[in-house]
């Protein structure tokens, strides 16, 4: 069995910048916690970022701090983020999940794994899916044609080209078969049906009628969700009422508050009325973590407040 330590989740962790090609960590006031130095990198994750250097036979996969220090050595052809303790790795052709200690658990005899979530990871064989524990147990055999993460206690799966949701022990918790699904979250999910997409609920309900022509697949965040009406986006609640009209190029999850959405090419963040906090005239504007989003403006890239006011790089 591999053991976990999910306290790393109170951790204060840095945030992922980019800079003349190259990659590297600040903290939320943007003072550097590591040389942005790193060929390819990836964002933190309980307490441990992924990042491509040096090591003693090349380039390879592994783990830093959050004061860029290592903690896994670099070892790895593939190095994932974690998710509940666990980071899915490749080493000498090897797959396999570690811990936050470096601590190898071998599941070569599965040809692709998911992140591991509410204790299960998504596993396929030749061309079936099914999931495993988080000791490597096969707790649902492989019999789906595709199969996604468990949100909220169910997960979405495929069996011949239609989807529907399935509980931890494998079984199917709704009758429904759908065109197309999301994962749960908040209480609903978004599904599709003769090319519409609307929203139901744990028993398969349908609680906001399938009329939409789009879902950015998030679901609910903060109660609301993005939604799309011919070509443009907005935003709707839980009873399908519409709160934020239909305006935008296309519309992210709310994130703390405030939602990216994009205007004639360009991203700012709208809050939970529709008002501009952050005017539009970003290319990328990713979520709000902590109080951070990250930005790009041509080929430059910076992190931002709430307020938008930059405070990386620094002035």
């Amino acid at each position: 069995m591999i053991t976990t330590d999910e306290t790393a989740s109170n951790i204060v962790e840095p945030f992922l910048v980019y800079e003349n090609h190259k990659f590297g960590y600040i903290d939320s006031t943007g003072r550097s916690i590591s040389a942005v130095k790193y060929a390819m990198a990836r964002p933190f994750s309980g307490g441990l970022a992924a990042v491509f250097m040096e090591a003693v036979h090349g380039y390879f996969w592994g783990y830093i701090d959050i004061v860029g220090n290592i903690a896994i050595e670099a070892k790895y052809s593939f190095a994932g983020d974690f998710s509940e303790g666990l980071a899915v790795v490749e080493i000498s052709d090897r797959r396999g999940v570690i811990n936050q200690w470096g601590t190898f658990l071998d599941i070569s005899q599965f040809d692709e794994i998911r992140k591991f979530s509410d204790g299960l990871a998504a596993v396929r064989k030749a061309t079936q899916w099914g999931y495993i524990s988080k000791d490597g147990i096969l707790v649902v055999p492989p019999r789906f044609d595709g199969a996604w993460s468990f949100a909220e206690g169910l997960a979405h799966v495929q069996i011949e080209g239609r989807w529907s949701y399935i509980d931890k022990a494998g079984d199917f918790v709704m009758p429904g078969r759908f065109d197309g699904a999301f994962a749960f979250h908040e209480g609903l999910a978004p599904i599709k049906t003769e090319d519409k997409w609307g929203f139901i609920d744990k028993n398969g309900a349908l609680v906001i009628s399938a009329k939409f022509d789009g879902t950015n697949g998030g679901s609910f965040r903060e109660g609301l969700a993005a939604v799309m009406l011919g070509d443009r986006w907005g935003y709707i609640d839980q009873k399908g009422d519409l709160i934020v009209n239909f305006k935008f190029d296309f519309a992210a999850p709310f994130s703390e508050g405030l939602a990216a959405v994009h205007s004639r090419g360009l991203a700012g963040y709208i809050d939970h009325y529709g008002r501009y906090v952050v005017q539009p005239e970003y290319g990328v504007a990713t979520d709000f973590s902590r109080g951070i989003a990250v930005v790009s403006k041509g080929s430059a890239w910076y992190c931002i407040r709430r307020d938008g006011k930059v405070i990386w790089p620094s002035a």
